[in-house]
């Protein structure tokens, strides 16, 4: 082959060659880029993971401790790194890190004995845990050799620790909690995973957050129970006190109720003589105007006083024998206590010409015999109080009314009417002793609504009143549907 034809040929070859690895270079970028890119992504998804996982603990866990110690297992398992500890922060005027006996060891025998470095507390700025509580950010001592802010550095030292780093717990901006975490190895700061880690902080601070809530209304709830408790102390001896006063009262009223009596007959004993005795005129004028008079009207003020004073008693003792009567549990058909009521009240709904409608009732837990006082007021109440301007209508009924304070088990009936209003300043009040709003409107005594008021709570209901000018008022009573803490 001449010398010009293989010179030719080795160029073609060379350059052949040098394309080969160019695109061979090529390859090996994109192959290199591609298993970065599936690094990345596998990296990505890890953290997606993590974060995932421990929000699922967080919201699963029934406890602080529970949740901590899932989650320091779920970023072990993460960042592979031995050891994870987890510190509360002190309240005070003076923040530190006070360790937990939240702890995962990945190799207890290697590791206890750093673990059981107890004691420490961490000032802000001394130690890992109080760097973090200084800032608030996450901390990472890459060389334990090379940092010797490091209260634990020879035990650290003595079991082959050499990195670790610490977060922050976060209830919002506050810095409740810190998660510590040591490796074997000598390792530089990953930001990503900081970064990561401070999203845990923050889920892990909502743990903390609804934990003390918790611990809040577990507080309250037995504050309340020891006050229901002293309160139904104090209402028991308010019972037994209006109890013994009233029938202190009784006898006098008695005696005087009596004593006015003896009064009238001795007034017409003074009238036959006033009358058939041998008297100037002017003094049996003057003994039978004394007698028709003044000794008359005395007697009925005596007998009223007596009749108000005795109804007023009945009123107590009404309302002290309403807080001790046995209530016999059970499901009451309120349709038929309905119609028994108003059965009842038919001749007054006829003289009232009142037109009563009642839907339907579904069942209630209770007392029969009590739940049929409560209808019974409410409607004697609606037929009391109509317009007699306007034909009267009475609603019974029942709907479906379900707030977030409302117990689940728990139905709404009410009883509407469509008379004389109830002023909005008043309506907190109609359930008072002896409160009455309209007493021109009908007698009593005002405690009708106050019996129904506490009847309905004995039930562990609820009961309240709406009304509109001009068009009438409703009363509302919620009961429980089952046995519920009732029996």
């Amino acid at each position: 082959m001449p010398r010009e034809d293989r010179n030719e040929l080795e160029a073609r070859f060379k350059e052949r060659t040098d394309d080969l690895m160019e695109i061979n270079a090529e390859l090996e970028r994109h192959i290199a880029e591609r298993k970065q890119a599936e690094e990345a992504l596998l990296k990505n998804s890890a953290v997606v993971q993590l974060l995932v996982e421990t929000a699922t603990v967080s919201n699963q866990a029934l406890s602080f401790e529970e949740a901590m110690r899932l989650c320091l297992e779920l970023i072990r398992a993460h960042i592979g790194w031995p050891l994870g500890r987890i510190y509360l922060v002190s309240e005070g005027p003076v923040s530190e890190a006070i360790p937990t006996d939240i702890w995962y060891l990945d190799n207890p025998e290697k590791f206890e004995a750093f673990a059981g470095a107890e004691g420490l507390r961490f000032a802000p700025g001394v130690g890992l845990p109080a760097r973090v509580l200084s800032n608030g950010k996450p901390a990472w001592i890459s060389n334990m050799s090379t940092d010797r802010n490091f209260p634990r550095f020879e035990q650290a030292v003595d079991v082959g620790i050499r990195a670790s780093l610490a977060f922050p717990i976060l209830i919002r901006n506050d810095i409740v909690a810190i998660a510590e975490f040591f490796t074997t190895e000598i390792l530089e700061p990953d930001e990503r995973l900081l970064e990561v880690l401070l999203q845990v902080g923050a889920q892990l601070g909502q743990v903390v957050e609804r934990d003390r809530e918790e611990e809040k209304l577990n507080q309250l709830n037995e504050e309340l129970e020891s006050r229901n408790v002293e309160l139904a102390h104090k209402n028991q001896e308010i019972e037994a006190f209006v109890y013994s006063v009233s029938h202190d009262l009784r006898s006098p009223l008695v005696n005087l109720e009596g004593f006015s009596e003896e009064l009238g007959l001795v007034g017409e004993d003074l009238r036959e003589i006033f009358e058939s005795g041998d008297l100037p005129p002017e003094t049996r004028r003057r003994g039978l105007e004394l007698l028709d008079e003044d000794m008359a009207t005395s007697i009925h003020y005596i007998r009223a006083g007596v009749k108000r004073l005795s109804d007023i008693i009945d009123t107590l003792l009404r309302l002290s024998r309403s807080g001790r009567a046995e209530y016999r549990w059970q499901h009451v058909d309120l349709g038929s206590v309905v119609e028994h009521v108003l059965d009842a009240m038919s001749n007054t709904i006829a003289e009232r010409e009142a037109h009563v409608t009642i839907g339907d009732l579904p069942p209630a837990w209770g007392d029969p015999t009590q739940l049929e006082r409560v209808f019974a007021n409410l409607l004697s109440n609606a037929l009391n109080y109509l317009d007699h301007e306007r034909p009267g209508l009475i609603e019974v009924g029942y709907e479906e009314r379900k707030a977030a304070s409302d117990r689940s088990s728990g139905s709404t009936y009410y009883v509407k009417d469509n008379g004389v209003d109830i002023p909005e300043r008043a309506l907190e009040k109609v359930f008072q002793t002896f409160q009455r709003m309209h007493p021109e409107k009908a007698a009593g005594e005002g405690i009708g609504l106050t019996l129904v008021k506490r009847i309905v709570e004995r039930h562990d209901g609820k009961i309240w009143v709406e009304s509109t000018e001009g068009e009438g008022s409703t009363f509302f009573v919620r009961l429980p549907k089952d046995r519920g803490g009732k029996s």
